[in-house]
């Protein structure tokens, strides 16, 4: 890996930030497009896969553990698509566009390993992960990368914890490959978000 990658990529192309940012943002769509359209087909097969893990009732600190998954999963997406929005570091939108369509990932396996009751019932967000969001969104451009940045490894790092503690109190073998593979899938992302953070 050369000298100065994030971490999780192998070689990386230099960012255009001024000229020719219009130019790249349009050769990049028809990959963006061909990611997302495979993302969405694995994300069905990951979750016609865990047929056999539904017909299984979890136990009521798996199903606790899933639905405070769900609910990381959905501040995370909100945070992705702020940074989309507001972010001023190519570097930043890119590694969010990537986020949203992990999480989207993420989100589909979780219904898959619950029940039609649990999937039925919505994703609700705290008061204090609301106020973060509020807090973001009006906060001054200048400042945003900064500030995003800060709450990304945050919010992951109370996301690995989780998957951590889980994976250590002994989760069914229906949910430890889940649990497994999220955990080095978020400890990636955290990874590449501290990375983006010291540029």
């Amino acid at each position: 890996m050369p000298d100065g990658a994030p971490p999780g990529h192998g070689v990386i192309t230099p960012l255009v930030r001024h000229a020719h940012l219009p130019h790249l943002a349009i050769t990049m769509i028809p990959a963006f497009h061909a990611c997302l359209v495979t993302c969405i087909m694995i994300g069905a097969m990951l979750a016609k896969g865990a047929d056999d893990v539904k017909a299984r009732a979890l136990t009521a600190g798996e199903a606790a553990f899933l639905k405070a998954a769900a609910a990381s999963v959905a501040l995370e997406s909100r945070l992705a698509r702020l940074a989309v929005r507001q972010g001023g570091a190519i570097e930043l939108k890119a590694y969010a566009g990537r986020l949203i369509l992990d999480q989207r990932l993420l989100s589909i396996e979780i219904k898959g390993l619950t029940t039609q009751e649990f999937r039925s019932e919505a994703v609700m967000l705290r008061e204090e992960d609301v106020t973060l969001l509020h807090r973001l969104e009006t906060c001054e451009l200048a400042a945003f990368d900064a500030v995003m940045l800060d709450e990304l490894i945050r919010s992951h790092q109370a996301a690995l914890a989780s998957f951590e503690a889980q994976c250590q109190d002994g989760a069914g073998i229906h949910l430890k490959d889940f649990v497994l593979r999220t955990f080095l899938r978020l400890r990636a992302h955290r990874d590449m978000v501290a990375w983006f953070s010291t540029k």
